[in-house]
């Protein structure tokens, strides 16, 4: 039997309150207009029609096209080479078995 924690009614809990980024924008680009700083939703990359939000996978998307815009930190990770992985499984046996300490 599972039982939901008690709350006072009209209050809601630490993740209904904060939710999630679906529906919020992208990120923003800051405009000058007339002497007045604004800050618009960065538009899609692609199409530059709509401007980008967040899915409910809280992953960007252009909903006028569809495509996800280009992020660099999800670009693909340098490749290794061979003698650097064994190099470093080595040091983390070494480190389990105690020899050396860091």
């Amino acid at each position: 039997m599972f039982l939901e924690p008690i709350r006072e009614p009209g209050t809601r809990f630490a993740i209904e309150h904060h939710g999630g980024k679906a529906g919020r924008f992208w990120g923003f680009e800051k405009v000058e207009l007339d002497g007045v700083i604004l800050f618009r939703p960065r538009m899609c990359p692609h199409c530059k029609r709509e401007a980008v939000v967040f899915d409910q996978r809280e992953f960007p998307y252009c909903p006028a096209c569809g495509k996800e815009p280009f992020l660099a930190h999800q670009a693909q990770p340098a490749r290794r080479s061979r003698p650097d992985i064994e190099r470093y499984r080595r040091l983390k046996a070494q480190k389990r078995g105690r020899i050396i300490y860091k």
